[in-house]
């Protein structure tokens, strides 16, 4: 077998870095400037190879001294509002859209030939446009990419299609990279949307994409989407029904606020996060689901939801400030797993609600004005678990249950400003009968903010016998009973679970009960 020598590598890497420092001498990239019909192009070439080069629409023509934009009207090409971007600009093939259309007046309809696989920032908007086609070419249909380069001058001015208040209708028969931020934003008359969805790499919708689209009724979200950003569709206030993917996973801030019309959504069982009023304002919105992945609902997510009458919220353990606040047509709700839950979280009066938003959504505005004392609230059923630690200042205000069931062991704690710690509103202290475990009822008569309950029952609760609140009944349980009762309090103990047999004390018939459990395995 033939080996080299050090000698011979050395020389042969020598002359390799030769031949590679040639190559790249060699190709030298060639870019000149064209008009054609108006508009400018870039064409970009290798020297050796001056036919393979490509062709980017840069814009209108321009002055080249003074670097300004000429006028265009649509009379220069003579195509009655119609143009059909060329495809070939010479010899060379046209790749991209930098610009060309933005702000111009005289523009209804424009074909995209299927050679354009990229359009920049802005490209459309601000324009007349009405009808926009995408070309297909037989047997391929390449992606199109929509560049997301914002400018830190201006940036909620993204949008390829931003502000083109005539555009109706948009159908992609091409796989779509990317819906940018504020691709579509404030296109009021825009109505439908079709989307390729065929080998689509699309996951997001971005930032605003549809902002302000205040004609859009429905819309059919390509099953790659894995997110919707912030403010996608605020403010579609006719939008009334949206299909969600099984593999969406984030709803983003102010996603849907304000879409006055939306009726019909259902969340795909995949969703982690649903974001800060996101659902704010939608005042159609008779019932939702909200995912078993979802354990948080943020402040104002569903504020204002007027006409939300059926929810599920028994594995949710966090609740936001004013989550859901204005929502009075609910009659049940069950807090099973709650842990936290904020000021205001369900207040049943009309609450205002000063949103400041962040600059780039310009939601703005302020929601309905402050009435107290109505009691506009519906909840008759309120079922509160063994986690809840903290209720917030005015967290059921406005509602007059007929019952309240709090299984935790520890009476919570009532937050807010000193001297406004009130949870419910003054008539349910005075009606509403408030259902806690027997073994515990007492701690409740006693305790600060629980003791106004004019009614307060013991229920009978079967404790499982954790005692000592470790996840496990064992014998190290029947100790800790056994502790508590001698008057030894140990670190941790639940007097609920303590009470096996349901009685609503604490003795050695628990005890017995405890050890008969342990002994029959059962």
């Amino acid at each position: 077998m033939k080996t080299f020598n050090r000698h011979s590598a050395i020389c042969l890497g020598i002359l390799l870095l030769f031949l590679a420092s040639t190559l790249t001498a060699s190709a030298v990239i060639q870019h000149e400037y064209v008009t054609h019909d108006g508009f400018m192009y870039e064409i970009t070439y290798d020297s050796d190879y001056p036919y393979e080069g490509t062709a980017t629409m840069m814009g209108r023509d321009c002055d080249m001294e003074t670097n300004t934009y000429c006028p265009i009207q649509y009379e220069d090409w003579n195509t009655d509002s119609i143009l059909v971007i060329p495809d070939k600009i010479g010899d060379f093939t046209l790749t991209a859209i930098d610009g060309g259309f933005g702000w111009m007046n005289d523009i209804k309809t424009v074909y995209i030939p299927a050679t354009v696989t990229r359009i920049a920032r802005g490209a459309f908007s601000n324009s007349s446009l009405e009808e926009i086609y995408f070309f297909v070419e037989w047997g391929s249909r390449a992606p199109i990419t929509f560049e997301n380069n914002p400018s830190s001058e201006f940036p909620n001015q993204n949008g390829v299609f931003q502000g083109c208040k005539r555009l109706t209708t948009v159908i992609f028969d091409r796989p779509v990279n990317q819906l940018i931020d504020y691709m579509f934003m404030n296109c009021s008359k825009l109505e439908n949307i079709d989307f390729y969805n065929t080998n689509s790499s699309l996951d997001t919708i971005g930032v605003c994409a549809f902002a302000n689209c205040t004609s859009l009724k429905n819309i059919d979200i390509p099953n790659s989407i894995k997110v919707i950003d912030k403010g996608a569709f605020i403010k579609c206030s006719d939008l009334e029904d949206i299909n969600i993917p099984n593999g969406i996973t984030t709803i983003g801030d102010y996603a849907f606020a304000d879409c006055l019309q939306l009726n019909n959504i259902s969340l795909s069982p995949s969703l982690q996060s649903i974001g800060e009023a996101s659902f704010l304002n939608c005042r159609s919105l008779t019932s939702i689901n909200i995912p078993s992945g979802v354990t948080t609902i943020k402040d104002f997510t569903f504020y204002d939801c007027q006409n939300l009458t059926d929810i599920n919220l028994n594995h949710v353990s966090t609740f936001g400030e004013r989550s859901f606040a204005g929502c009075n047509k609910l009659t049940s709700i069950d807090l099973t797993m709650a842990q936290s839950i904020g000021m205001m979280a369900f207040f049943g009066e009309r609450v205002g609600c000063d949103l400041m938003d962040p600059p780039t959504l310009r939601i703005g505005g302020s929601y309905e004005g402050w009435e107290w004392g109505l009691n506009l609230g519906s909840l008759k059923k309120i079922i509160l678990g063994k986690e809840v630690s903290l209720l917030n200042e005015q967290t059921f205000m406005g509602h007059i249950p007929d019952t309240i069931t709090c299984m935790a062991p520890v009476p919570p704690t009532y937050g807010g400003y000193p001297g406004y710690e009130w949870i419910f509103s003054l008539e349910a202290y005075a009606t509403s009968v408030l259902c806690v475990p027997r073994v515990v009822v007492n701690n409740y008569r006693e305790a600060y903010g629980w003791s106004r309950f004019a009614n307060i029952e013991g229920i009978e609760i079967l404790g499982n016998g954790d005692a000592n609140g470790d996840g496990q009944v064992s014998i190290s349980d029947v100790t800790a009973l056994i502790d508590q009762l001698l008057g030894n309090q140990a670190d941790a103990f639940d007097p609920i679970n303590a009470d096996v047999n349901g009685d609503g004390s604490m003795d050695i018939k628990d005890v017995t009960v405890l050890i008969d459990m342990l002994l029959s395995g059962n």
